[in-house]
């Protein structure tokens, strides 16, 4: 998660990046690249069950019912299962080697606590008293001596006992892969125990945390209980990320926020709307402060409703009352006249393909972006009208990508003047919804940039 908060995360939501069609990252923030007025920007969370899962890629330890865990302590529904402490078997290696399951613990990287909205952070845990979770301190894990767990253990992840049974184990550890080698044989593999056998090495320049040019045993186990109370799991670790990603934002964005499993109909500034938790505010001061409180409730449970979930915040910015998102203080009646030109976005993590519910407005169902939308009409004799079109055209219906241009291409407020400043980036005009979908260790079924060409020209390549 930390490599995707740096690349993507941090850059698209804390520099409020957009992305033009050849894929390339704008340089300016959201608030440059528009207007001087401040934008809507509502960001979602993917709570769905699967963030709950201590391995990229999950196909690594997902077979099944069985849902396989690192490190003991924290069993639940979407961990359901520990991988053996047999340490001579490839499964024990791979799933505690950051080189094969990318939510492991990383040796390179420094793991702090949690930021908090006023830049503060979380406690540090001795790693002999750390945390399953660090909203409930109720159950602890002592990483650093070697104990019997109790648990469904498994040699692979298709193969665990069907009840629980006792194993010992010594929690901080973990595997190296030799360079060069692949890492399917136990050979390929050098074991690194953080106990008084720890030899220590030359640090990597990323670990800020360690005082001298090595890391001492102590600040290693320091590291790898920070790691295990504060990145373990993906849910985890994008509520960290998030928190960091968040923390400059400016000060006048109007934030939003939800989960896509939100189907709760709640009261949104007076209109019943599923996803969201809270309407746009103002990023600042119990704005800023409410906004944190949330992520750090954040749990995860259910399917991945993105269709629904898209939708739902696009209908949310059709709203025309004062208390919604065009109002001049959101969630108020405040009578100031609404401004035209405002620039409304919508953030989307998700660790996966969308399924089950979709969108609730039949038209964003249908195969939108193979379809010619109404002509927009604004100052200055301007005139657009969507032509079906690659990259964007295909065949399917009722997808993603068909939720999202409908609320691209639709004047979602056809009472104002379309006055939205268009961009070689966005060349809308009218009141539309941006959206920006941020994969956390999902991998495309196309290269970026190699098939962009071969879209645009249809030559057989086909985005799901």
């Amino acid at each position: 998660m930390k490599n995707i908060v740096k690349s993507v995360f941090v850059f698209c939501v804390a520099s409020a990046c957009w992305i033009n069609a050849n894929s390339q990252v704008a340089q300016l923030p959201l608030i440059i690249g528009g207007a001087s007025v401040a934008p809507n920007m509502v960001f979602t969370f993917d709570d769905s069950g699967s963030m709950a899962f201590e391995c990229l890629p999950e196909a690594l330890c997902i077979s099944g019912q069985n849902y396989v865990g690192t490190t003991p302590g924290g069993i639940s529904t979407y961990k359901n299962a520990v991988v053996s402490t047999d340490m001579s078997l490839i499964f024990s290696r791979q799933m505690r080697s950051v080189q094969r399951n990318a939510q492991y613990y990383n040796p390179e990287v420094t793991y702090l606590p949690w930021l908090k909205s006023d830049g503060t952070r979380y406690p540090v845990y001795a790693a002999n008293t750390a945390p399953v979770n660090p909203r409930a301190l109720t159950e602890r894990v002592n990483l650093v001596t070697s104990q019997s767990f109790t648990a469904r253990f498994c040699t692979t992840a298709a193969n665990c006992t069907n009840n629980n049974v006792t194993q010992t184990l010594y929690p901080a550890q973990y595997f190296k892969l030799t360079s060069g080698t692949g890492n399917t044989n136990t050979a390929d593999f050098t074991r690194v125990v953080l106990d008084g056998t720890f030899l220590p090495g030359m640090k990597a320049a990323s670990r800020t945390d360690c005082l001298l040019s090595i890391c001492t045993l102590l600040e290693e186990q320091q590291n790898f209980s920070n790691w295990f109370t504060y990145f373990r799991s993906k849910v985890l670790a994008a509520i960290g990320g998030t928190a960091n990603a968040f923390y400059t934002l400016p000060s006048n964005y109007r934030l939003g926020y939800g989960r896509i499993n939100q189907a709760s109909n709640i009261s949104i500034d007076g209109v019943g709307t599923n996803t969201l938790v809270r309407g746009v505010r103002p990023f600042i001061g119990t704005g800023r402060d409410d906004f944190y409180t949330w992520l750090f409730s954040l749990q995860a449970a259910g399917g991945t409703p993105l269709r629904r979930a898209l939708g739902d915040v696009g209908q949310y910015y059709t709203r025309s009352d004062n208390a919604g998102p065009w109002g001049a203080v959101p969630g108020s009646n405040d009578t100031t006249a609404q401004l035209a030109c405002r620039r409304s976005f919508h953030l989307l993590m998700t660790d996966g393909s969308w399924n089950g519910a979709e969108a609730s407005i039949s038209a964003a169902r249908a195969n939108v972006d193979n379809a010619a939308l109404p002509t927009s009409t604004g100052p200055n004799s301007q005139s657009s009208t969507y032509a079906p079109s690659y990259p964007f055209r295909d065949t399917i219906s009722n997808t993603l990508s068909d939720v999202s241009m409908y609320y691209w291409g639709t004047d979602l407020r056809p009472d104002l003047i379309n006055s939205v400043k268009a961009s070689a980036a966005d060349p809308a005009f009218w009141q539309h919804m941006v959206n920006y979908t941020i994969g956390f260790g999902v991998n495309g079924n196309l290269r970026n940039p190699e098939d962009l060409p071969a879209l645009r020209r249809d030559a057989g390549v086909t985005p799901k």
